[in-house]
């Protein structure tokens, strides 16, 4: 089937079966038959043939993403398939973009360094993004701000990140007038509209991509609640503030992974390489 989702999603793409049967190389008559065959099994038509060209059907519009998607999986498999040749496993790593340079970098080096055999794939995403991937089979350890619960995985405590907040104005005292509200979770919202006055609960800006707000407060004047770690390198060359008695929130770091034997030895080479490296970010930053 892989050939007759090609052929679809290339017609699409070119406009007419002429063009997809040149862009594949192969006759029209045989591209036609690719297209119908895929017809035959999926009970619906996918074109509506016309004198000036080919449209979708409304069930062509929407079997489009998933045909492309499947075309990607299976690439995608084909590539992990090849790395079997080379590597004793791969293992695949699903990131918060925010853990990047907390942790999760140094983990991965520590992982290469330890187990040079072990081929590493490495992702970020959201926790919803995790869950999913998790039940497709697609990775196998994920490190986020909240944990991830499905039958097989077990979710593990790392340790607790101290947001606060801090502010690029030159003035301290201006960061109200730049407030920018980074939305963490439901959670930090309630404890935000606890313990922040109601200029602070309806900014001007709000950002749900964490990692924006170092960017966006790194190129003009911006105050907003950020990891601690995150605002280390940039507190101390002076390019952030911290804003002084101002709440401190507390969002805990968790790593969800799938349970398995204790023989498997890449699994746990990851783990042990992970815990390694959280700790030596715990010495560096000092107590929570």
């Amino acid at each position: 089937m892989l050939a007759q989702l090609i052929a679809f999603c290339e017609v699409v793409h070119k406009g007419s079966f002429r063009a997809a049967a040149d862009g594949l190389n192969i006759s029209q008559p045989a591209l036609t038959l690719r297209v119908q065959k895929l017809e035959e099994q999926l009970r619906f038509q996918l074109f509506n043939r016309e004198r000036r060209g080919v449209q979708l059907t409304p069930e062509g519009e929407r079997f489009l993403p998933f045909a492309r998607s499947a075309i990607q999986a299976v690439r995608d498999g084909q590539a992990e398939a090849r790395r079997a040749r080379t590597y004793s496993a791969v293992y695949r790593i699903m990131s918060s973009f925010n853990l990047l340079n907390v942790f999760v970098l140094n983990w991965v080096r520590r992982l290469q360094r330890a187990r040079p055999d072990i081929a590493v794939s490495l992702d970020c995403g959201y926790p919803d993004l995790s869950a999913r991937l998790f039940s497709s089979g697609l990775i196998d350890l994920a490190v986020t701000y909240e944990p991830i619960s499905a039958p097989g995985l077990a979710s593990h405590l790392l340790y607790n990140e101290s947001v606060i907040l801090v502010t690029s104005c030159d003035d301290v005292e201006d960061w109200q007038q730049h407030y920018v509200y980074a939305h963490w979770d439901e959670r930090f919202a309630e404890e935000h509209r606890e313990l922040l006055s109601e200029e602070e609960n309806n900014p001007r800006m709000t950002i749900y991509f964490l990692d924006a707000l170092r960017a966006w407060a790194l190129t003009g004047p911006a105050s907003g609640y950020m990891a601690e770690m995150v605002a280390r390198p940039y507190l101390a060359d002076g390019r952030l503030r911290r804003v002084p008695g101002m709440p401190v929130f507390q969002r805990p770091v968790y790593a969800s992974r799938w349970l398995r034997p204790a023989d498997d030895r890449a699994h746990e080479a990851a783990w042990e390489s992970l815990l390694a490296a959280v700790e030596e970010r715990r010495s560096s930053a000092g107590p929570d």
